[in-house]
């Protein structure tokens, strides 16, 4: 009897504790989370870039991925770019080439036009973040060198063509 009140006791304690840890999670609204992975990357960007000079890895050539007929700079996007901003606001002397792509799907035109604003995206939130806009260059390819996904159509085409949808940064 005192085996089966003392693993009772125990038992109790043991949820206590696990329903006292979940009264400390906090959600944040929608537009807060969106906004906290950018907040995050400024805090840590400014930390870095005044305590270090941070050079630029020969053979880097970061990409950052869009979604499907997208131009928007998206927090994973932002997230890959804090790199980036820490070298560039480290070293005012590198200048950088950013180029558009797009994939295979609509006109030759339009993806010739979604690419450079995909790439002017990215150039306009690294100025945002501190970056100067006189050191960026920026271009767009259109569909230019995509995927082969041979027969495939509809959303089975769009995922398989994910790659081709990007900005690939160079120093120049």
């Amino acid at each position: 009897m005192k085996k089966v009140i003392l693993i009772f006791a125990l038992s109790m304690l043991i949820l206590q504790g696990c329903t006292s840890a979940k009264k400390n999670v906090v959600a944040l609204p929608d537009e807060q989370v969106a906004e906290a992975p950018i907040a995050t990357i400024e805090k840590e960007h400014e930390l870095k870039a005044n305590e270090l000079h941070i050079v630029w890895p020969a053979e880097w050539k970061p990409k950052v991925f869009f979604d499907f007929d997208n131009d928007e700079v998206s927090m994973y996007t932002a997230r890959a770019l804090g790199g980036v901003m820490v070298i560039m606001t480290s070293n005012q002397d590198i200048k950088l080439s950013i180029e558009g792509h797009a994939d295979r799907i609509g006109s030759a035109e339009y993806n010739q036009k979604l690419s450079e604003r995909r790439a002017e995206a990215v150039k306009e939130f690294l100025i945002e973040h501190g970056v100067d806009g006189n050191r960026i260059h920026t271009s767009g390819h259109g569909q230019e060198n995509t995927v082969n996904c041979g027969k495939l159509r509809g959303r089975e085409l769009i995922d398989c063509l994910q790659p081709d949808r990007n900005v690939e940064l160079r120093r120049e």
